[in-house]
């Protein structure tokens, strides 16, 4: 799958064809799931931050890059909904783990399957032993 196929894939299911123009414009991490917590978009800021492209971040499960205790029976988003306000550990391609604490998630329009996270990378203040930079001093491994 190329760029332009992630992108037209990402509109697609995100049900409005502004949605990756968005992701793209915004310099932080966004990762979109499905209540079935398949990752459905993601921006080049997550891509950054992970260290995978974006296409290899679509259509994998959001337990596969968020390594964190989830519920993933759960039938819904309350399993993620419930990381807002968190630092987890998140799979990183070339490094051991990258971490980063999650916003408070966006459901997209009532009624949707769909939830957005947004990410502050914390990776290098947890690496450099800053943990009060976590903002909240928690991660998986503490």
């Amino acid at each position: 799958m190329n760029d332009d196929e992630g992108a037209r894939r990402s509109d697609a299911l995100l049900g409005f064809v502004p949605a990756s123009a968005l992701f793209e414009q915004l310099p932080v991490p966004l990762l979109a799931i499905d209540v079935a917590g398949v990752i459905v978009a993601a921006n080049a800021a997550m891509s950054d931050m992970t260290g995978f492209t974006v296409d290899e971040m679509l259509g994998r499960r959001a337990d596969w890059l968020i390594l964190d205790d989830i519920d993933p029976n759960a039938g819904s988003l309350r399993g993620w909904q419930r990381l807002a306000g968190r630092t987890v550990a998140i799979s990183h391609a070339t490094a051991p783990l990258a971490y980063a604490h999650i916003s408070q998630p966006l459901v997209l329009g009532a009624g949707s399957d769909t939830l957005v996270l947004m990410f502050e990378d914390l990776t290098e203040p947890i690496w450099m032993g800053d943990l009060g930079a976590a903002q909240d001093g928690t991660t998986r491994s503490s």
